[in-house]
């Protein structure tokens, strides 16, 4: 008698563009710790290669390159940093064609350009508000966040919120932010506080760990 054939699951993959290690580190950490979650929804999380990842962060270009690269992926998503445009205007003539638009203006934010990907479309982009992956972590961490100052440059902003995650850490090494994690970050609270935070809610929603 024939063994009978078992029916393999179609899996739908998400891949992430991230800005740097910082980013890989925290959805690496997401992957780990909802893989049951992301089982049961037939959802497997690609990040990446983490060798390849600039310590510093990434250009929005090369985020938005990378993503445009893994378009065989179901979902595809441009994680990018509030902090700066895109200055390579191919990259957003790319993105024109890609999304079916007439036209995206040269100088466009990155706020204005999320916006204009109506249907939402590969590749999704994803901003880091305000400003930064920093400042996403310490609403993740239920900690205060550092005002923006309009009177410093957006450079400046920045630091601020590093300086005052890596005080949160008490250590200012990347490898050793995820065991940060697993001893301060528990699953319920990352669900229960990422409905409050915009980007975390949209890339929760996408992975469908809501229930």
């Amino acid at each position: 008698m024939a063994k009978k054939k078992r029916r393999r699951t179609v899996q739908h993959i998400v891949y992430i563009s991230c800005e740097g290690i910082r980013e890989y580190n925290l959805f690496s950490y997401f992957k780990e710790i909802f893989e049951y979650e992301l089982t049961e929804n037939h959802i497997k999380l690609e990040l990446g290669d983490k060798r390849k990842l600039n310590s510093y962060g990434g250009t929005p270009e090369s985020r938005i390159e990378k993503a445009l690269q893994k378009m065989y992926y179901d979902t595809v998503i441009a994680w990018l940093d509030n902090d700066v445009q895109i200055n390579d205007y191919t990259k957003l003539q790319s993105l024109k064609y890609i999304w079916g638009l007439n036209k995206i203006p040269q100088n466009i934010s990155l706020t204005d350009l999320k916006k204009l990907n109506k249907k939402n479309k590969n590749p999704i982009i994803i901003l880091s508000e305000p400003l930064s992956i920093e400042n996403i972590i310490i609403q993740l961490l239920s900690k205060r966040t550092p005002e923006i100052n309009p009177k410093k440059t957006i450079k400046e902003n920045v630091n601020i919120l590093k300086d005052a995650l890596a005080g949160i850490y008490g250590f200012n090494n990347a490898e050793k932010e995820k065991d940060f994690y697993y001893k301060n970050l528990s699953k319920k609270a990352i669900l229960e506080r990422s409905k409050n935070i915009p980007a975390l809610k949209e890339l929760f929603q996408i992975l469908k760990l809501y229930k």
